[in-house]
This record gives structure tokens, C-alpha cells and sequence, in this order.
């Protein structure tokens, strides 16, 4: 994750990360709501744009990781790093499934 280190300091890209960890939390939790049929048009909208966000953020994590991984590029440390961020994406998701937030 040098890339963020060098561009921000690091407080401020585990900011922007933890945001979108909670953006995969509202995701899940829209993604229930339409599934049940409870959800209003802006909720849709919203949901829409959620899932474009999550899903584009986890494309390009595996993207780049996985290129990175297969050059070599990536330590041990930095596996683990983007194996878990994968994870929590997914457990956030699941999280916002069961869990009502509004």
C-alpha cells in the first residue's frame, strides 16, 4: 500500500478505506431492503450507485492485487493485507444484510 503512503499520509488512506467498508455495509443493507420490496425509489438510486461503488472498488483491489501478487511485487504482509480487505468487504456486506441501520 505504498501508493498511499506517498500520496496522503496514512491516517488519511485508512480514512478513504474505512469509508468504503461502511459504503459495502449501507450496500448490503439497501440490498435487503429491495429484496424484501421495502424500499423507496431513492433508496434504489442509492442502492445503485452503492453496488457500482463496491463492486468498481473491489474489481480494481483484485486487479491490481492479483497482478501484483503474480510479479512478485506484493510481501507477505501486503497478501494478508489485501486478503482481509476482500474479506471485510464481504462480511461488511453481510453485516449491513442483517443489521438494520435505518
Amino acid at each position: 500500500m505504498g501508493f498511499v503512503h506517498k500520496s496522503h499520509n496514512a491516517l488519511e488512506g485508512a480514512k478513504w478505506i474505512g469509508v468504503s467498508y461502511v459504503l459495502s455495509l449501507a450496500a448490503g443493507w439497501l440490498t435487503r431492503k429491495l429484496v424484501n420490496g421495502k424500499i423507496s425509489s431513492d433508496d434504489k438510486a442509492a442502492l445503485a450507485v452503492l453496488l457500482v461503488t463496491v463492486l468498481t472498488l473491489v474489481i480494481v483491489l483484485c486487479t491490481v492485487g492479483i497482478r501484483r501478487w503474480k510479479t512478485g511485487a506484493l510481501g507477505p504482509a501486503e497478501k494478508r493485507v489485501m486478503v482481509i480487505s476482500l474479506i471485510i468487504y464481504l462480511l461488511m456486506f453481510t453485516i449491513g444484510w442483517f443489521v438494520n441501520i435505518g
